[in-house]
């Protein structure tokens, strides 16, 4: 359930950042509620606030990157969402998947922003393959 619900995500997640360059709000919300489901009934409320926690730091640390115009708010909602679906553990394993594959795509890209959609994606679903 958890693998199908998280493939689905980071397919409509990077096909709406590659047709429309944003991840829609109603796609965040709605991975934000299926995962914090997911993580309560799988984990109970510790693992939740843990998973909330963990959004709070992604977005501590991230928002500088958005500040400079690096990350668009519909990337770094994302990857929130992604920590409640992975978990920080899953999600810093995959970052040797997910650096060079943004690397490339922003390298690729004409523009500063790039859809950081794709790579993540890309990365989290190497990094399940390999672990």
């Amino acid at each position: 359930m958890k693998d199908v619900l998280l493939l689905s995500f980071l397919l409509a997640a990077s096909v709406s950042d590659l047709k429309y360059r944003k991840i829609d709000n109603a796609l965040i919300l709605s991975g934000i509620l299926a995962f914090s489901l997911l993580l309560f009934f799988t984990g109970g409320p510790a693992a939740l606030l843990s998973g909330y926690c963990y959004t709070v730091l992604v977005f501590v640390l991230l928002f500088p990157c958005f500040a400079l115009g690096f990350l668009g708010a519909g990337d770094i909602k994302f990857l929130m969402v992604l920590i409640l679906a992975v978990g920080a553990g899953e999600l810093r394993d995959a970052l040797q998947f997910i650096l060079p594959a943004a690397l490339l795509t922003a390298a690729l890209s004409k523009k500063r922003q790039f859809p950081a959609a794709v790579p993540v994606s890309l990365g989290i679903l190497a990094s399940a393959a390999f672990h």
